[in-house]
Order: C-alpha cells, then sequence, then structure tokens
C-alpha cells in the first residue's frame, strides 16, 4: 500500500508541484442544491486537470439518479436540476437526451453506461480509501463495478472489520447522501458497497480477478483499468474555410452576421477589409462606440 506523501493527488497518485486543488471525492452534483456539508474530508488535494477530467461523467451519472426517482423535497430538487440542466445545449446533455430509450408502455429507460459509472465510483472509492487507509490505488488498479442487493450488503464485513462511512455524518439527514461499507483484503485490494442516495447497492472492488471469491467468480465483472486525468476523446480536425468559398463581403448574410457581431450575439467568423464590415443600413438599438 503507498502511503500518500504531502500534497500528493489522489487521483493520478503522483506529487503536486505548485498551485493544487481541492476535489470532492463525492462531486458537489450529487448533493441537494449542490450544496456539500460542513465537516471535515469531504476533500482531498488533487491536480485541476485530474480534478475536472470526469466532470461530463459525474454529470451524467447524476442525471440518471435524479431522474429515476422523481419524489417532492431533496429529489425533487434532484430533478428539476437536471431538467434544467439538459435544456442547456451542451454536448453532454445532447448526448443524454439522445440516448433515452423510449418504452412501449409509455416510460423510459435512463442511460447510464458501466464505463461512466465505473469512472464515477472509482474516483468516490478512491477518496474513500485514502481518507480511511491512506491508500492510494495507482493507474495499475482493477476496477469492477456491478449492482448488488442489500442481504450482500449487510454481510459484508466479517471476518474483517468493516470500515464505515456516512456522508452526512452527523444531524437528522445523516447517512442520507452516502452510505458506504468497505473491507481491506490486500495492501491494494478493498470491497466497497455503496448506497448513494439511497438506490440501489453499488459493489466496488479493487481484487484481480484471480482472487475472487468463488462465487462472486460466477457473477459477471468488467474489469477496468483506469488512469487520471481521463484521457479526452480526439477531435476531428475541420479544414480552413479557402477564400473561394467565403460570403461576397455585400451579402445579405454579410449584413445579418455584421449586425450579429456588433449587438454582441456572436463572434466575427468572416475576414475581410473594415469596409466590408460595414452595414449600408443602420442597425437598431445602440451600436457600441
Amino acid at each position: 500500500m503507498t502511503r500518500p506523501a504531502q500534497k500528493t493527488c489522489f487521483l493520478c497518485c503522483k506529487p503536486i508541484h505548485g498551485k493544487a486543488t481541492t476535489e470532492h471525492f463525492l462531486p458537489r452534483c450529487f448533493y441537494e442544491g449542490r450544496r456539500v456539508p460542513n465537516e471535515p474530508g469531504l476533500t482531498l488535494p488533487a491536480h485541476g486537470e485530474c480534478n475536472a477530467s470526469t466532470t461530463d461523467e459525474e454529470e451524467w451519472v447524476a442525471h440518471s439518479l435524479a431522474l429515476s426517482d422523481p419524489l417532492p423535497g431533496p429529489k425533487g430538487e434532484r430533478w428539476d436540476r437536471a431538467i434544467r440542466a439538459l435544456k442547456l445545449p451542451r454536448a453532454m446533455s445532447q448526448a443524454f437526451v439522445g440516448s433515452i430509450l423510449q418504452l412501449p408502455d409509455g416510460g423510459a429507460a435512463l442511460p447510464m453506461g458501466v464505463e461512466r459509472a465505473t469512472w464515477v465510483y472509482a474516483k468516490i472509492v478512491k477518496g474513500l480509501s485514502y481518507r480511511t487507509c491512506g491508500a492510494l490505488l495507482g493507474p495499475g488498479t482493477p476496477w469492477s463495478v456491478r449492482v448488488g442487493d442489500y442481504a450482500h450488503a449487510i454481510q459484508l464485513g466479517p471476518p474483517h472489520t468493516p470500515i464505515l462511512v456516512e456522508i452526512p455524518a452527523k444531524g437528522p439527514d445523516r447517512g442520507t447522501m452516502l452510505i458506504a461499507k468497505g473491507v481491506q483484503l490486500g495492501e491494494t485490494a478493498f470491497v466497497w458497497v455503496m448506497i448513494l442516495q439511497g438506490k440501489h447497492p453499488i459493489f466496488v472492488t479493487t481484487l484481480p480477478p484471480e482472487l475472487l471469491p468463488k462465487e462472486a467468480a460466477r457473477d459477471e465483472h468488467d474489469f477496468m483499468n483506469l488512469t487520471w486525468p481521463k484521457p479526452r476523446p480526439a477531435r476531428v480536425a475541420t479544414r480552413p474555410c479557402s477564400p473561394a468559398h467565403r460570403v461576397p463581403p455585400r451579402s445579405s448574410r454579410c449584413r445579418r452576421l455584421r449586425q450579429s457581431v456588433l449587438l454582441g450575439r456572436r463572434r466575427p467568423a468572416l475576414v475581410g477589409p473594415p469596409r466590408a464590415w460595414r452595414p449600408r443600413v443602420p442597425v437598431r438599438g445602440s451600436l457600441p462606440r
């Protein structure tokens, strides 16, 4: 087990040189109103790039959990927030809405995705292991995430001493956000079961496949090796527009574009002499000086 040194990123397990950020290992988008309880140990040091590399996956999983249980109270607040976020013109929101499967009975199947869920739950487990045991789970850690049941969650523990984490840890809302129970079976081998927002238990294991119990080996385990920061998908390069394809400067499209630029609606996309951008008629409203 690797013991964390001072200013070590709990995600990539590398030292932090210079400015460091603090990351909520349970992402803020899972909290009601994005309000994090005033408790110690909910933030850990991390690189800024590692911190922001899984933002889309966290929001994706949070939206799936919020829309699966539209009830009044805090869950209703998460439902409304998810609906507002999905209406924004963002690539993640459009992909989420486009992947919703309409069912014949009028319902809908919400997309979660094993890969996205594994990134999010692995991040939570890395934070829990760092916080409770001081363990850094490096890039070679095998990750497996699967849905379990409450009977297996209760039985998790003996003969090992279980680790229990509740968020919030105090007050009437104790454990409403996260209840995590884990056991350490080796230097970097953990088995965690998490109940997030009162949903079904999620089992996250870092045990190698050959060390899994026989009864667990019969289940389907999709093991992934995750490395932070999460690699970004490659962008498709676009060919620059040639002068032959540019719009003539005095066309109606050019005048509409000029008006949009002056009103602050968009940035200029054409290149030409300054006189070509002057509108032939005055633009409504006050022009910036």
